[in-house]
C-alpha cells in the first residue's frame, strides 16, 4: 500500500504510514480497523471526500474477493457508509464533511472478512484504490489516492 498526496492534501489529512499495513495478513473472522484525523490548516473551510475505483482489469475472483469485505466508515459516532468493498455506491464520494479553519475530525475505517470463508478464498488477490479528496471554499480540489493490494494467506 502506498499514499500519495497531491496539492494541499499533506497539510490537511493525517494518515498514518502504517494505515492499514496489517491487512495483508487477514484471516476469514478478522476485523481491523485504523483511522486518521482530518485537519482544516487553511484559512477556508474544506470539505472531505472518499471513494473507490476498481480497477477495469480485475477477474471475476478478484471481484468476488473484494465482495467479502465489509467496509464501515465511521466518524465522529456517525456511519457514514456500510457495505462490501465492491460496491456501487463506493464509487460516488461520500462527504467525509466541512471542517472550518482550525478544526479536526477523526475518521475511522474497518474491515471486516467473514468468518464462514474458506479455502477457496485462499492467496486471492484484488486491488482497489481509495480516492480522498479535498476541496477548499472557493479553491481548487486538492487529492490523494490510497493504494491497497490483498493479499490472502492460506487457511
Amino acid at each position: 500500500m502506498s499514499v500519495t498526496y497531491e496539492g494541499a492534501a499533506r497539510k490537511l489529512v493525517a494518515a498514518p504510514e502504517d494505515f492499514f499495513r496489517n491487512l495483508q495478513t487477514a484471516m476469514p473472522g478478522d476485523t481491523i480497523s485504523d483511522s486518521f484525523q482530518l485537519s482544516n490548516t487553511t484559512a477556508t473551510s474544506a470539505e472531505f471526500f472518499f471513494h473507490t475505483e476498481t480497477p477495469g482489469n480485475l477477474t471475476d475472483e478478484e471481484l468476488d474477493l473484494l465482495k467479502q469485505f465489509k467496509l464501515t466508515i465511521i466518524q465522529n459516532g456517525k456511519t457514514l457508509y456500510d457495505g462490501d468493498l465492491q460496491a456501487a455506491s463506493l464509487n460516488q464520494e461520500i462527504s467525509l464533511g466541512t471542517l472550518e479553519t482550525g478544526k479536526n475530525s477523526r475518521v475511522q475505517f474497518t474491515l471486516q472478512l467473514p468468518a464462514e470463508l474458506k479455502n477457496a478464498y485462499a492467496k486471492r488477490e484484488s486491488m482497489v484504490n481509495w480516492i480522498f479528496r479535498v476541496q477548499l471554499h472557493r479553491e481548487k480540489a486538492a487529492s490523494y489516492n490510497f493504494h491497497y493490494t490483498y493479499t490472502w494467506m492460506q487457511m
